[in-house]
């Protein structure tokens, strides 16, 4: 057997795993102990007092005495979440989303995101409507009485009841009860209800439902269209509401609702009316400019001059990779003359690419049967081809015998190219280009925010105070820019061309040096900034004034982009420092019929026309006229005669107030008041570096984070953003929460 050994820390263990239980004073043996073992009797024993132990007891009993680890604690179960769950409708809905058939549709990412969920059950169908909570009978109808309200005309339903109490009183001469309407005879006309009238007490019934509407005069068998309908229409093709929005706010006026196919079939027939419409205006408009043309002066037949532009759905560079090619729907080019002072459209041209039936259609594999397409180009072609819409708007003005002498365009524009080409060609008439002066303005406003002059050019202690300067100085100087010349045509005129392209010339180079606070060549070259009247400088930070300190070379870019404004080739093409402001303008006035957020198809061109008309001809004309195209002309004695009369003596009203001087120069000097308090609020808040700076100390960096440009909007990205016109004389400026960005 060999010599024994002592129990060592083995031993041990082992004798304490066999009873967990037991007293460890009992079990353990004393180091001094003299008593030996051999492994194996120990492992032997311990066998045999396992398996008695066993038979005995579990591990879960106690021995006498022993006192558990946890007693009087409180045992904390871990919930578990039931096996089955039965939902309500609502509940199901927040869950999982389902389609048409109320099938689920897995999503796995929301199965691999969440936390193990129980088994759902279907709930069970609902006795009411979720909305039955939120509905309360307050009123005194009974179960047959026309709930909500109607749009009844009145002097059709007044006649209509009377001749229903007659008819009763005829037929029933004891009963003395007044007629009513019955729901259940009630028929529908979209907006219009036909009621049958009925009494309660004797049982009287109308002979057929009684109409109280007026219905639109058209020859040929089938039902009549409600005047209220088309009425309703001609609101609708001015305003940026669908069927969608306007049923709900005739529901939520407890109104009729009309059917979205019966509003979306009225839509159709009234967009092909105004579309004739707003042509035939437009024929008329022309003759008038020819006529007013000739007031003026002007022979009989001579060139016009007038201002085009073009609008579009979306913006040429978006929808990357969700539409091939351009991805604009459509665009629509317009064109106004500039003979009179409102600028009356006189040409439009709408260019689409889609058509509701075609894509219904091939989106199921099938060809479109016949049916009006509202599509004139094919999707592959180019949308923005502005040239050929130049080419139709030009044949449309020489069929009315209007030739053009000059275009204004925004300088994006290649529609010049095509008029001028078509005037050649078929009338001998030069078109000449010109450009317009708000986009010229800006092209220089942007070249000099971006161009990098000398690091010392704009005075500021950090490059953010520099650049701030830097941007109030390009927006002085493009209306500095703008004085000389305005000035130089008042003085000059517009037919000297040298005398002017010389003006022009000393001025910018009086100017670089003016802004540095030299103003020695200013008398001699300068038209604006001469004793006593000198430039203010107003957009520019009092700090900043005279403190512009540009170099040689900084002079030299600066020429570069005054020549933007002051060169000759664009003092050529602004020689009468006209703009675009119209068709821009008429553009807004389009997206408020159409906007951009909605895709119309059938529509599309009849709310186009309707936003033209109402630009030529005012709102509340516009409206007679167009009920009046639609057949149902308004009665000189309505009350809304007298409303639409007001609303085109506000509009008149509110043009002649905007287009005073005194009104225009207090735009003006509360834009200068608001950057004025700007600056100050600034440089009040920059008290932190100045004190800083006092005591010697230098100031931690802080880091900025980065921007966020993947918004969709052209000015937050950095070739679109506009330049920051503030500016503050301390270090703090990196630290404030107006250039932080969002």
């Amino acid at each position: 057997m060999g010599q024994a050994r002592p129990l060592r820390a083995i031993c041990l263990t082992h004798i304490c795993w066999v009873n967990p239980y037991k007293k460890v004073e009992e079990m353990t043996f004393k180091p001094d102990q003299s008593r030996l073992f051999e492994d194996t009797t120990i492992q032997g024993q311990a066998s045999e007092d396992i398996m008695r132990k066993r038979k005995l007891r579990h591990d879960g009993q106690f021995a006498p005495g022993n006192i558990p680890w946890n007693k009087g604690g409180t045992r904390k179960a871990k919930a578990r979440p039931p096996t089955y769950v039965r939902v309500t409708e609502e509940e199901i809905r927040l869950l999982a989303d389902t389609d048409r058939k109320g099938n689920f549709i897995q999503n796995k990412k929301d199965i691999i995101r969440e936390a193990r969920r129980p088994i759902i059950l279907r709930p069970k169908k609902s006795t009411s409507s979720e909305m039955a909570q939120y509905l309360q009978d307050d009123s005194e109808e009974g179960p047959d009485d026309v709930i909500g309200y109607r749009i009844w005309k009145a002097t059709t339903a007044v006649r209509a009841c009377a001749k229903a109490q007659r008819e009763h009183d005829t037929q029933e001469p004891t009963c003395h009860e007044l007629v009513r309407a019955s729901a259940l005879g009630e028929k529908k006309m979209g907006l219009a209800t036909s009621e049958t009238l009925v009494c309660d007490r004797c049982g009287y019934t109308s002979s057929s439902p009684q109409k109280f509407y007026n219905v639109m005069k058209r020859d040929g068998p089938g039902p009549r269209t409600p005047v209220i309908n088309m009425a309703a229409q001609i609101a609708l093709a001015d305003s940026p509401m669908a069927v969608s929005a306007f049923r709900e706010m005739m529901a939520c006026m407890d109104l009729v609702v009309p059917s979205a196919s019966c509003l979306q079939t009225l839509a159709n027939k009234y967009s092909d009316i105004i579309e004739e419409e707003n042509e035939i205006d437009m024929k008329r408009w022309r003759e008038v400019v020819k006529k007013i043309s000739e007031l003026q002066g002007n022979e009989p037949g001579s060139p016009i001059r007038a201002q085009v532009d073009t609008r579009y759905q979306t913006q040429i560079g978006h929808l990357r990779g969700r539409k091939p090619g351009q991805p604009s729907p459509h665009s629509n080019a317009i064109l106004a003359e500039e003979v009179t002072t409102r600028g009356k459209i006189i040409a439009n041209y709408l260019r689409n690419k889609n058509c509701g039936m075609c894509k219904w259609w091939n989106a199921y594999g099938f060809e479109a049967p016949p049916h009006k397409c509202t599509a004139n180009i094919s999707e592959q072609a180019v949308i923005g081809d502005e040239e050929e819409a130049g080419r139709a708007m030009a044949k449309d003005l020489l069929e009315s015998k209007l030739t053009l002498g000059g275009l204004i365009t925004d300088g994006d524009s290649h529609t010049h190219r095509a008029v001028a080409e078509v005037m050649q060609e078929e009338a001998g008439v030069r078109t000449k280009p010109e450009r317009c002066v708000v986009h010229v303005t800006r092209n220089v406003r942007g070249k000099v925010t971006s161009t990098k002059f000398s690091a010392g050019m704009f005075p500021g202690k950090t490059s953010i105070a520099r650049d701030r300067v830097k941007s109030r100085f390009a927006n002085d100087l493009v209306q500095r820019l703008n004085a000389e010349h305005g000035r130089a045509f008042e003085k000059i005129g517009m037919l000297r061309k040298c005398a002017m392209e010389r003006a022009m010339d000393k001025a910018m180079q009086a100017i670089p040096s003016c802004y540095a606070g030299d103003h020695r060549y200013c008398y001699d070259y300068s038209l604006v900034c001469r004793h006593p009247s000198e430039w203010k400088f107003q957009m520019i930070p009092s700090r900043a004034r005279g403190k512009i300190c540009p170099t040689p070379s900084d002079c030299k870019l600066l020429r570069k982009c005054m020549e933007g404004r002051l060169g000759e080739a664009m003092l050529e093409k602004t020689r009468h420092g006209a703009d675009t402001n119209r068709v821009e303008g008429v553009n807004r006035r389009i997206s408020k019929s159409l906007p951009k957020n909605i895709t119309r198809f059938r529509t599309l061109a009849g709310r186009i026309a309707s936003a033209l008309h109402s630009s030529n001809n005012g709102t509340g004309l516009s409206i007679a006229m167009k009920r009046l195209a639609a057949g149902i002309p308004l009665s000189p004695d309505s009350k809304a005669v007298v409303v639409l009369e007001e609303m085109r003596r506000t509009q008149d009203y509110k043009r002649a107030y905007n287009k005073e001087p005194g009104n225009k120069e207090r735009t003006k000097a509360n834009t200068l008041t608001k950057f004025g308090n700007y600056d100050e609020t600034r440089e009040q808040g920059s008290y932190k570096s100045e004190k800083v700076q006092e005591k010697g100390e230098r100031e931690s960096p802080i880091k900025r984070p980065k921007p966020d440009y993947t918004t969709d909007h052209v000015y937050s990205k950095p070739g679109g953003a506009e330049p920051r016109n503030d500016y503050s004389d301390s270090e703090s400026d990196e630290t404030d929460e107006d250039f932080s960005p969002s």
